[in-house]
């Protein structure tokens, strides 16, 4: 087993094809078919059901693309950690995050990371909660992954945040000075992120009403938007409403006082590269 047909197993699954995964890896597709399939015999099993114009994953297949989407990730680690002591700069860190939860703590902190470590690249996937953010991790998709709390025993938490949440509603809307009466609104229709949706029902729940959610959105980048276009209101993060009333919108905290709680984290255990524990140290200085 080599570990250039890991390489080309992951591609596969990732670009869906042979072909697609061929020019990725700029190899002909013949020599990436042939390595995949010298892989085949050598487990004893299909890793694809291969069908024309569709290429998808057999059970063994699933759940060797796994194990070595983390030998790939290992060797990386090996790899950067060699240039580190040899002082050639870079690397590479992937990230999974809830976008709904994502805008104010993890902005501050990518600038920062990017302005010490400019040759560092970075890759941020997005994953609709927090299991699934724990999910991606464990696969080795990725080192780092930031959500809402809580999250299991699997992970290891390196930092949380705790952020106010304000009512952001459309513009024209009368706003008076000081927090607004959460009371006042959960009757209105309401726009939220799918990452957010249940959390928001819990909370309507507990006041002994059904919340009202017009529009939820696939992409929290639609929130705003749609908020500003009069298609109802929406709860965000301080710095997201602050944004918001740059934009027109009307913008202001809640009382009594809502926050979330969101974490960055890593699987237990996991020995993290030069690049992520470079990122680590930017989110543990503040």
């Amino acid at each position: 087993m080599q570990l250039r047909q890991l390489e080309y197993t992951v591609a596969v699954v990732d670009a869906g094809s042979f072909t697609e995964a061929a020019k990725t890896l700029h190899v002909t597709q013949s020599a990436l078919s042939q390595g995949v399939a010298a892989l085949e015999r050598e487990l004893g099993a299909d890793l694809f059901v291969r069908r024309r114009g569709e290429t998808s994953l057999t059970a063994a297949g699933e759940a060797f693309t796994d194990a070595a989407r983390r030998v790939l990730r290992d060797v990386r680690v090996a790899r950067d950690s060699v240039d580190a002591i040899v002082g050639i700069a870079g690397g590479h860190l992937d990230l999974v995050v809830a976008p709904a939860f994502a805008a104010g703590p993890l902005g501050g902190v990518l600038g920062r990371f990017r302005t010490r470590h400019p040759r560092v690249s970075l890759r941020i996937e997005s994953a609709e909660d927090t299991a699934s953010i724990q999910e991606e991790l464990v696969k080795g998709r990725a080192e780092l992954g930031f959500g809402q709390l809580p999250v299991d025993e699997t992970m290891q938490v390196i930092r949380t945040w705790t952020e106010e949440i304000w009512l952001v509603r459309p513009p024209g809307t009368s706003v008076a000075d000081g927090p607004a009466d959460l009371k006042d609104h959960l009757d209105a229709p309401l726009v939220v992120p799918r990452g957010a949706a249940d959390q928001i029902r819990r909370v309507w729940h507990e006041a002994g009403l059904e919340a009202d959610i017009a529009v939820e959105c696939a992409a929290h980048e639609l929130v705003l938007p749609l908020v500003l276009a009069g298609a109802g209101i929406a709860f965000q993060p301080a710095s997201v409403g602050l944004a918001a009333a740059a934009l027109g919108a009307g913008a202001q905290p809640l009382r009594p006082s809502v926050t979330w709680n969101t974490a960055l984290f890593a699987p237990a255990g996991m020995a993290l590269s030069p690049a992520a524990q470079a990122f680590v140290d930017v989110v543990r200085r503040g």
